[in-house]
């Protein structure tokens, strides 16, 4: 959350109290690996790399305005 709070005095994220989302979003880490390690998941590690980091990125992005 340290992270997000630099994020968002830099302006590059929405201010808000990022904790609920840091732990879904690690929530969501684990429980891709887990089914990507067993072989549930097709993709590749760059491909599930990808996606983590689009979901993280949604997560921290301030809202666009119309």
């Amino acid at each position: 959350c340290a992270e997000a709070d630099a994020a968002v005095a830099r302006g590059e994220a929405a201010p808000r109290d990022h904790r609920l989302a840091a732990a879904g979003f690690i929530g969501g880490v684990n429980g891709l690996l887990h089914d990507w390690n067993a072989g549930w998941v097709e993709a590749t590690l760059d491909e599930v790399v990808d996606e983590l980091v689009r979901q993280l990125l949604a997560i921290l992005r301030p809202p666009e305005t119309p």
